[in-house]
């Protein structure tokens, strides 16, 4: 029994141990003399005039999250596709439940307004101002 696991346990060794060789060489071989100029973030060539903190908007996140859901959704999808002869009724009845689940969460997200871009949603006005001009910084 444990014998047939031997290659999945074998193939996360090597993972883990080439993980663990490559960042310990990048942290000999990389370079060990850090000044303003190298810490600083490089953004395509284009000499940054401002500190990177921005404000993200929640809804980011939220459309990420269903993209995440729906995407582990299609994962599972294909295999019970490749099985569904042999599942039979059972199998389908399961997949008609976890699609239904999966449908409540999407029509949840419309009806609270994860995909309205607008900015005067449910009457609140989103901040355009600059944070850093009150504080004085470039």
């Amino acid at each position: 029994m444990l014998t047939s696991f031997l290659p999945i346990f074998l193939a996360i060794l090597i993972a883990f141990t080439l993980a663990a060789i490559i960042s310990l060489l990048a942290g000999l071989l990389g370079p060990h003399k850090p000044d303003r100029h190298k810490s600083e973030p490089y953004e395509c060539g284009i000499v940054p005039d401002k500190p990177v903190l921005e404000r993200f908007d929640i809804r980011y996140y939220a459309v990420a999250l269903l993209f995440l859901a729906f995407d582990v959704e299609v994962i599972f999808i294909y295999p019970w596709a490749a099985a569904s002869v042999k599942l039979g009724v059972f199998g389908f009845s399961e997949m008609l439940i976890s699609v239904a689940i999966l449908m409540v969460g999407y029509f949840f997200a419309i009806r609270n307004g994860i995909f309205n871009w607008n900015p005067h949603r449910h009457g609140r006005v989103v901040r355009n101002d600059n944070p850093w001009d009150s504080r004085g910084m470039p």
